[in-house]
């Protein structure tokens, strides 16, 4: 019994015709679905495309004032170039880093003139703008050395400690708390502290200047009472 070789027919006959109207029943075309579809939610779709474009636009109008605000600022940081501007400055872009950092030049320069007690409000008032900035613990440095200097010496060499073993603080400025430390250790005679400093400093920044001149302290402990006291007094300088 030989198979046959004829293709099979559709469930329609072999009628193309009849085949054709059967499909087109059974499945509208695209266009008729996606027509019916728009005319079924056109004013959803044109409100949705509307809130869209509203918040790029918004976004993009905000990003672009937000940057001619802070180039704004910028210029204005820049142009301020003596005590009154700078304190001018702080004032009208209070809450600002860059308000920060106008104050904590204040304190700086203060500081430098000799007058630790105006420096020290200064710090304090740049650390209520740059507590959260990377600035901050460059002011707690300025603020330990203005108490040190300026007739709070205890409070002072505890602020430094603080900072010295403050590990989120930066490497640099934990270096400078531990060699102001040590000048105080070797205005005291204290080699069993310079020595725990200079471990400390080893561990944390062995190449820097602050650990070499520390080095160079251990090295001159045999020195006369005099000419300690006055290196001492010369390791003091601006934070």
């Amino acid at each position: 019994m030989s198979k046959s070789n004829e293709t099979p027919s559709t469930p329609a006959g072999d009628d193309p015709e009849l085949v054709a109207n059967l499909e087109s029943a059974a499945a509208p075309e695209l266009e008729e679905v996606v027509r019916q579809f728009w005319e079924k939610n056109r004013s959803l779709l044109l409100g949705l495309v509307a809130v869209i474009l509203l918040a790029i636009l918004g976004r993009s109008g905000l990003a672009a004032y937000e940057a001619g605000q802070v180039e704004s600022t910028r210029e204005e940081f820049a142009a301020a170039d003596s005590d009154d501007k700078l304190k001018a400055f702080a004032t009208d872009r209070s809450g600002t880093v860059l308000a920060g950092v106008a104050l904590l030049q204040m304190a700086d320069k203060a500081f430098t003139d000799g007058d630790y007690s105006a420096a020290l409000s200064g710090y304090d008032a740049a650390a209520a703008e740059l507590s959260d900035s990377v600035f901050a613990a460059r002011v707690d440095l300025g603020r330990a050395m203005s108490q040190l200097l300026g007739g709070e010496a205890t409070t002072g060499q505890s602020s430094l400690r603080n900072l010295a073993n403050d590990t989120d603080a930066a490497a640099a400025i934990r270096s400078e708390a531990i060699y102001h430390l040590a000048a105080l250790a070797l205005s005291e005679g204290n080699t069993e502290e310079i020595d725990a400093l200079a471990t400390q400093i080893d561990a944390i920044s062995p190449a820097s200047n602050w650990a070499q001149r520390i080095m160079l302290m251990r090295s001159t402990l045999d020195a006369g009472a005099a000419d300690v006291a006055a290196d001492v007094e010369i390791s003091f300088e601006t934070p």
